[in-house]
């Protein structure tokens, strides 16, 4: 089952940049109908009898336009180059899926607050330069400079770039914090009562003149002066 954390933003992320891509569109359906069937849930109605739309499985769907063509040519690209670090990836993702949902039901305000697309794409690209420079210092003639070498650095480096692209690809960009290099928590908020004694100087009241410490008391008629008692402006 789909993470349901931010679930409607990201669904609507998805669909919005879904593009020609259906295997796009279908993710968004599920996580749509997955958020719903939740929301029933939650409020105690009962199973939706209506049908939602969900678009068909890729390999159910018939190559009848440029675009299915592009999407397919995409898939079996990935295939073709990823073929370990694929899954390998999946799981990465799904392991930092759980953690987020871990971090998140315990209520703390620190861990990893979301999918840290930034970072693991950065860890991607990292371990392609080092292997490419362990390449360049093997042996060019030998099976392991040739063929194993390479193969590793790929499938290793490829692994991270699965997982950054599961993460956009599953709509956690929508999440707020996750485009940065690190998914941080949101600042805590200070304590009730507090934003009233601190002072603020956009919205808090002018300081007095210089030279004064406090303003000035309003001035107030002495009740029981009697009526020959001057007035103080006379």
């Amino acid at each position: 089952m789909a993470s349901l954390i931010y679930a409607r933003e990201r669904a609507m992320w998805i669909l919005n940049h879904a593009g020609e891509y259906d295997f796009q569109r279908r993710r968004a359906n599920l996580l749509q109908a997955a958020y719903d069937d939740r929301r029933r849930q939650l409020a105690g109605t009962g199973f939706n009898r209506h049908v939602q739309a969900i678009t068909e499985k890729f390999y159910l769907r018939a190559t009848a336009s440029r675009a299915a063509w592009k999407e397919t040519l995409v898939v079996l690209g990935c295939a073709v180059i990823f073929p370990v670090a694929w899954p390998l990836g999946r799981w990465l993702y799904l392991a930092l899926v759980r953690r987020v949902e871990h971090v998140r039901a315990s209520g703390r305000n620190e861990g990893l607050w979301s999918i840290p697309i930034t970072f693991l794409a950065w860890i991607g690209v990292a371990v392609l330069a080092i292997g490419a420079a362990a390449i360049g210092l093997s042996s060019p003639t030998t099976f392991l400079g040739v063929l194993a070498l390479p193969a590793i650095v790929v499938q290793g480096a490829g692994m991270f770039l699965m997982a950054s692209v599961y993460g956009i690809l599953e709509g956690w960009i929508a999440v707020p914090g996750t485009t940065g290099w690190w998914p941080y928590p949101p600042p805590t908020l200070p304590p009730a009562g507090s934003l009233a004694v601190q002072g603020d100087s956009h919205t808090a009241g002018a300081p007095p003149p210089p030279g004064i410490d406090a303003p000035p008391k309003p001035f107030r008629v002495n009740k029981k002066a009697s009526k020959s008692t001057p007035a103080p402006w006379s």
